[in-house]
């Protein structure tokens, strides 16, 4: 659910990881398989306190191109 109101296709889900940057998206899958903070800092090779915030960076990312996807798709042409 994207802004908790509307569902996001699995495959539109994989299609916009597929356009973040490779350290974003590293950052999320390692969280998604359950890497704790100090496996991603150093994964990711940046202090653990630089976690959260990389990860919040990455899901507003991926969060903005969902949305700018679903929003292109609803605006009727004229």
């Amino acid at each position: 659910m994207l802004g908790g109101s509307v569902a996001i296709d699995g495959a539109e889900i994989q299609a916009q990881l597929g356009r973040l940057p490779p350290r974003l998206l590293a950052v999320l899958r390692a969280a998604l398989v359950g890497f704790d903070e100090q496996d991603i800092a150093r994964l990711l090779d940046i202090p653990v306190e630089s976690v959260p915030t990389t990860l919040r960076v990455a899901a507003a990312k991926l969060t903005n191109l969902l949305a700018d996807r679903r929003g292109a798709e609803s605006v009727p042409p004229y």
